[in-house]
C-alpha cells in the first residue's frame, strides 16, 4: 500500500514535470514561428548566415542600387555616345548656314613648255535652296532629342531590373530566417521527444518523423542560401559591387494611385516622347524631300594671289551667282519623296502602337498589383490563423488528444504560410513598381 502511494506520487510529479517543461516548449515554437517573418527588421535589415565576413557585408536600399547601376551600366554609356553622334550630326547640318573658305594649290608641269603654279582663295555660300537646309536642321534636332528620351527610358527599364534584383535578394534573406527559426523549432522539439521516448511516453518513430522534417527543412536552407548566392551576383552586376554581400533595408510602404492618374502619365513617358520625337523627325525629313525639286541659289568666288604665269590684273579674282534648277533626275526626286512619305507614315503608326500598349500595359499592371494586394491581405489572416493552429496543436499534444505528426503538420502549414506570405508581399511590391514605372511616375 505505502509503495503504490509513492508510486502514484512519482506519477503526478512525471506528468507535472512533463505539463511545465512541454508548455516552455511550445511557448517558444509558437513565438519562434510568429517572429519568424519580421526578424532582422530591427536594424532596417536583415542578417544572413551565408559564412560571409562582417566585413564584406553592405547595407543598401534601393536608392543606393540604382545610383550605382546608372554609374555602371554599359548600355546607358552607349546610348550617350549615340545622343553625341546625333549631335555632331546637327552641328554639320549648321554649318550648311555658313559660308566656306578654302585654300588651293596647284603646279602643273608641261613637257617642252612653262611650268604653272596657281594659288587661290575659294569662297562659296548657298543663297537658298528651297529651305531644305533649315527644315533638315529640325528633323536633326528632333532626332537628338528623341536620343535623350530613350536614354531616360534606358534608365527607366535599369530601374526595373534593379528592382527586381533587390527584391528577389531581400526575399531570398528573409526566407532563410523563417527556415533558420524553422530548424531551431524542430530540434527543440526532436531533443523533447527523446527525453519522451526515454520515460516511454512517445515511440521511436515519431522522433524519426521529426528527424525528418529537420533534414527537409535544412536541405530546403541550404538550396535557399545557394539563391541567395545567385540573387547577390546579379545585384552585384548590375550595382558593379564585387565581393560584397548585400544586405538589403526592408523597402518601403507602398500605396498606389487610382488607374485614372496612371493613364494620364502614360502618354509623358520617355518612350513615348521618343516615338513622338521620331515621328517629328520623319515628317521634316519627308517635307525636305518634296523642296528637291526647287532651284538652288548659290554665290561663289575665287581670288589668285599667286599664279604664274601672271595673268593680267583683271583675271585675278572673279566672283559667279549660279543657279541650279532640276529638270529631270530620272526619277530620283520622285523615288525620294515616297520612301520619306513611307518613312513618315510608319512612324505616325509606330508613335500610335506605343501608345495603346502603353495604356494597355498600364491597366493590366494595376489589375496585377490590386489582385496582388488581395492576395497578400487574405494569406496575412492565414499566416495568423496558422501560428494559432500550431499553438493549438501543441495544447491539445500537451494534453495526449493530438499526436504528434499533427504538430509536426502544423509546423509546416505555419512555415509554408509564413513563405507564402512573403513572397506574396515581394509580388505585390514589384507589381506597385512595375505599375508606377510602365505609367511613367517619376523613379523613386
Amino acid at each position: 500500500m505505502k509503495y503504490f502511494r509513492i508510486k502514484n506520487i512519482r506519477v503526478v510529479f512525471s506528468t507535472f514535470f512533463f505539463s511545465c517543461f512541454f508548455f516552455c516548449v511550445s511557448s517558444s515554437a509558437a513565438d519562434t514561428l510568429h517572429t519568424g517573418a519580421d526578424a532582422g527588421n530591427a536594424s532596417g535589415g536583415i542578417t544572413s548566415d551565408t559564412g560571409v565576413s562582417s566585413e564584406t557585408e553592405t547595407a543598401i536600399t534601393i536608392s543606393d542600387a540604382f545610383n550605382m547601376a546608372l554609374s555602371t551600366s554599359e548600355e546607358l554609356a552607349s546610348r550617350k555616345e549615340g545622343i553625341k553622334q546625333l549631335e555632331a550630326a546637327e552641328k554639320t547640318i549648321k554649318s550648311s548656314f555658313r559660308p566656306s573658305l578654302n585654300l588651293n594649290g596647284i603646279h602643273y608641269k608641261y613637257r617642252n613648255e612653262h611650268n604653272q603654279t596657281n594659288v587661290w582663295f575659294s569662297a562659296s555660300y548657298t543663297l537658298f535652296s528651297g529651305m531644305r537646309d533649315y527644315i533638315l536642321l529640325k528633323a536633326s534636332h528632333a532626332s537628338m532629342e528623341a536620343g535623350e528620351m530613350e536614354l531616360a527610358a534606358a534608365k527607366r527599364a535599369l530601374f526595373l531590373d534593379v528592382v527586381s534584383a533587390y527584391l528577389n535578394l531581400y526575399r531570398t534573406q528573409k526566407e532563410n530566417i523563417i527556415l533558420k527559426n524553422q530548424i531551431k523549432v524542430v530540434k527543440k522539439r526532436i531533443d523533447h521527444l527523446k527525453w519522451r521516448v526515454s520515460v516511454g511516453r512517445s515511440r521511436r518513430s515519431e522522433v524519426v518523423a521529426a528527424e525528418t522534417q529537420l533534414a527537409q527543412t535544412e536541405a530546403e536552407y541550404t538550396e535557399n542560401l545557394a539563391s541567395e548566392q545567385s540573387c547577390i551576383q546579379t545585384l552585384s552586376f548590375l550595382t558593379g559591387m564585387e565581393d560584397v554581400h548585400f544586405l538589403p533595408a526592408e523597402p518601403a510602404a507602398v500605396k498606389a494611385m487610382t488607374l485614372g492618374e496612371y493613364l494620364k502619365k502614360v502618354e509623358s513617358r520617355e518612350d513615348i516622347l521618343a516615338a513622338a520625337k521620331k515621328a517629328d523627325a520623319a515628317a521634316y525629313t519627308a517635307e525636305a524631300e518634296n523642296r528637291k525639286a526647287m532651284p538652288e541659289v548659290a554665290l561663289s568666288g575665287n581670288y589668285y594671289p599667286l599664279k604664274e604665269p601672271m595673268p593680267a590684273q583683271d583675271r585675278l579674282w572673279y566672283a559667279a551667282l549660279e543657279v541650279s534648277v532640276p529638270l529631270y533626275t530620272g526619277g530620283k526626286i520622285a523615288a525620294g519623296k515616297e520612301s520619306a512619305m513611307a518613312a513618315r507614315n510608319a512612324a505616325g503608326i509606330a508613335l500610335r502602337q506605343a501608345l495603346r500598349s502603353a495604356r494597355n500595359g498600364v491597366r493590366t499592371a494595376y489589375s496585377d498589383y490590386e489582385y496582388a494586394g488581395q492576395r497578400y491581405k487574405t494569406l496575412k489572416k492565414a499566416a495568423r490563423l496558422a501560428r494559432e493552429n500550431v499553438r493549438l496543436q501543441e495544447e491539445d499534444y500537451s494534453k495526449m488528444l493530438v499526436t504528434n505528426l499533427d504538430v509536426l503538420s502544423a509546423m509546416n502549414t505555419a512555415q509554408s504560410a509564413e513563405t507564402a506570405l512573403l513572397r506574396a508581399e515581394i509580388e505585390m511590391l514589384y507589381a506597385f513598381y512595375k505599375l508606377e514605372n510602365i505609367s511613367g511616375a517619376p523613379l523613386k
